[in-house]
């Protein structure tokens, strides 16, 4: 784990905030899987995002895509890699 929920979080321009997720280390390469299944967002090349209706929103940072935006996937997909 390299960041917890809750961690303060200070930015370049001074403003502070805190962590709204989980950090978890991992090799590049790695394969990423969603915890959930949902409708895919994705924005830009690198953040994968799961949307669950009714319920949380999964984010998946600094994640090559496997799959399409807009695409739906089940709990387990392979969602892209590290």
């Amino acid at each position: 784990m390299r960041g917890v929920f809750g961690d303060p979080r200070i930015g370049g321009g001074g403003g502070k905030s805190f962590h709204f997720g989980v950090d978890v280390s991992a090799l590049d390469g790695t394969a990423v899987y969603a915890v959930k299944g949902g409708r895919v967002s994705i924005d830009g090349e690198s953040i994968t995002v799961i949307e669950v209706e009714g319920e949380r929103e999964h984010a998946y940072w600094h994640v090559v895509p496997a799959v399409k935006d807009g695409s739906r996937v089940e709990h387990g997909a392979l969602l892209g890699h590290i």
